[in-house]
């Protein structure tokens, strides 16, 4: 069986814990983790709602874990972590106290909740030996933020539970201002050693490619893609490239995770290795990062990692590559 097919019946998971308890969730539409801070806390939010977080430019809301959950809402810890996510066009984040670890999980091990004395509990990861971990729906968390945000269910606002001493008002403020910082800073850098990887967004996701295997970029609007048929749907065409073709692949359809919307920004990374050279079509290159040398290196053809509260995809180009059906004949 193709390794693709394989590939697409597992999920990547975000392991989370709160009040000594550990959960998941999806890990696709996680955009980025940061720590507490400062929140917008209007009269009346949507019911769960602790505050308002500022953050592209838009306010989201955020929403407390606990009572979600049904259980005692308590005072969060200053190095509680915010989960930023985008589902379904929807963002908005979950604070809870840590996240420990990323990891992808075969199908075979997901059940459902034998229990369900919660709306958002309906499956649980069940390894061998192992206490199962609850699973977070949160296409559950989406449906009742939207009926509050559509039907403006509105409910007054609930006590803080932040951290509110001197000291730590303090550091909430400082990281407002970091974030904010961040964002004005934005840029893409120039491409430079061995362990610096190109970042760039298609969608919900964060991928990296390792810049060896980059050759250059191509603006969209300044050249065209040639569809070309009988050819597997995750192949967009061929560039014509000073008259060397390059097979142009749509990473997206690719992993089975929809397909890349093309845009004004959009533009082609030309990868190349000892044996082949292709595209990748993305929404706009991001910026460089630095990771550590031995990431990437797996049988599968990506990784999920968690590294400065950002959840990146690193693309393993060599497997990529070595694909037969990336090929035009």
């Amino acid at each position: 069986m193709n390794d693709i097919i394989l590939n697409s019946k597992n999920k990547t998971y975000l392991f989370i814990q709160t009040n000594n308890n550990q959960y998941m969730i999806d890990s696709e539409y996680v955009k980025k983790i940061i720590f507490i801070q400062n929140l917008e806390r209007p009269n009346v939010l949507p019911k769960h709602v602790i505050g308002l977080l500022e953050y592209e430019d838009e306010f989201i809301n955020v929403l407390d874990l606990k009572s979600l959950l049904g259980l005692d809402v308590t005072p969060y810890p200053l190095n509680s972590k915010i989960i930023i996510m985008d589902y379904n066009g929807l963002k908005f984040a979950l604070i809870a106290e840590n996240v420990s670890d990323i990891k992808r999980i075969k199908a075979s091990l997901i059940k459902d909740a034998p229990y369900n004395n919660s709306e958002i509990i309906q499956q649980i990861y069940s390894p061998k030996n192992e206490l199962s971990t609850t699973i977070i729906s949160l296409s559950s968390i989406y449906g009742i933020l939207k009926k509050s945000l559509d039907e403006e269910i509105f409910v007054e606002n609930r006590a803080n539970i932040l951290p509110e001493n001197e000291n730590a008002l303090v550091v909430l403020k400082e990281r407002s201002l970091n974030t904010k910082q961040k964002e004005e800073d934005k840029n893409y850098l120039p491409i430079s050693s061995d362990n610096q990887y190109t970042t760039f967004k298609i969608d919900r996701a964060v991928y990296c490619i390792k810049n060896t295997h980059i050759k250059e970029f191509f603006k969209l609007n300044k050249t065209k893609i040639t569809p070309v048929p009988s050819t597997p749907d995750f192949i967009k065409g061929i560039l014509n490239i000073k008259g060397d073709f390059i097979c142009v692949l749509d990473i997206q359809k690719y992993f089975n995770r929809g397909e890349v919307l093309i845009g004004d920004k959009s533009n082609v990374i030309v990868l190349t290795s000892d044996k082949a050279k292709i595209g990748i079509l993305t929404n706009g290159i991001s910026k460089n990062i630095t990771l550590n040398d031995n990431v990437g290196e797996t049988l599968n053809d990506y990784t999920d990692i968690v590294q400065d509260d950002e959840v990146y995809c690193v693309l393993n180009i060599e497997n990529i590559l070595n694909n037969e059906k990336l090929y035009v004949k």
